[in-house]
């Protein structure tokens, strides 16, 4: 599963479940992580803190030393104030 579809598949779980294949992005590259986050921000209608926080905890995006995801999951969080 790519990035983009990683995106959409934890949006269309709601915050309530993790993807099947969740797992992948421990797989991805810095880039295709910006891709996830991208996909999360050009979808904000569907973005919740429900979904903030399951996504925050399987990945532990919020202390993720990445500056890219950082740059990205940061204002997501703050839009939403999670």
């Amino acid at each position: 599963m790519d990035a983009e579809e990683l995106a959409l598949a934890f949006i269309a779980g709601g915050g309530s479940e993790r993807p099947a294949n969740w797992e992948d992005y421990f797989s991805f590259y810095s880039n295709l992580k910006v891709i996830f986050y991208e996909t999360l921000s050009a979808n904000m209608e569907n973005v919740d803190i429900a979904l903030l926080t399951e996504i925050d905890a399987a990945y532990n995006t919020t202390a993720d030393p990445d500056p890219e995801v950082k740059q990205r999951w940061l204002p997501i969080g703050l839009t939403i104030q999670y």
